[in-house]
């Protein structure tokens, strides 16, 4: 049985990472069908509180899937804020020239965004200009907080809080702007 959280998340992304070599290592996809309820154990085996909803709609030919267990419960995502930050980043300079735009945009890494626990954008030591795509790629590989609230100021808090509700996660405002507002203290009254 997985017991933290991160090893879950390793397990499930290692899993996640092999599943479409077994799709196409078979014409029949019924034997490497997961069920629901398998999923959920893998979700109920982890410790606290936990709620998920999982949910694909239906496409062409196939079936929609869901798998859900306590998907109204509010929790407190930590890093997932992150996740949204980048997609709204993509959103918005979505083209054929993506990755040149995100290597061309520069932002700035100063005073305006440190977060004392970043690791890789570590304050006060780094200062100058760093491309949109180092930025969010910092942010997502390495956690790492001062790309985030450099990310997050440039995509705009409020594009990212838009987009948020945009994809169907509108019952929570509130933790929302906390969230964001967590991430960019210098602009907590405009929340």
């Amino acid at each position: 049985m997985l017991h933290s959280r991160r090893k879950f998340l390793a397990a499930g992304a290692a899993t996640m990472a092999t599943a479409p070599l077994t799709a196409f290592a078979s014409e029949s996809t019924p034997k490497d069908y997961t069920s629901p309820e398998a999923i959920l154990s893998a979700f109920k085996s982890l410790p606290g509180d936990v709620a998920v909803k999982i949910h694909a709609p239906a496409v062409d030919d196939e079936q929609e899937f869901l798998v859900e267990s306590n998907p109204s419960k509010q929790l407190f995502v930590g890093s997932a804020i992150k996740t949204f930050i980048l997609c709204e980043s993509l959103r918005q300079v979505d083209s054929p020239t993506v990755v040149q735009s995100l290597k061309a945009e520069q932002l700035s890494l100063d005073a305006s965004v440190w977060s004392l626990d970043s690791a890789t954008f570590n304050p006060p030591n780094l200062i100058g200009k760093v491309s949109q795509r180092t930025a969010l790629e910092a942010m997502i590989m390495h956690s790492d907080n001062t790309s985030t609230d450099m990310s997050i100021k440039h995509a705009g808090p409020d594009k990212v809080s838009e987009f948020i509700a945009s994809v169907g996660l509108r019952n929570n405002d509130d933790s929302r702007k906390h969230a964001l507002a967590l991430r960019l203290p210098a602009q907590r009254e405009g929340l």
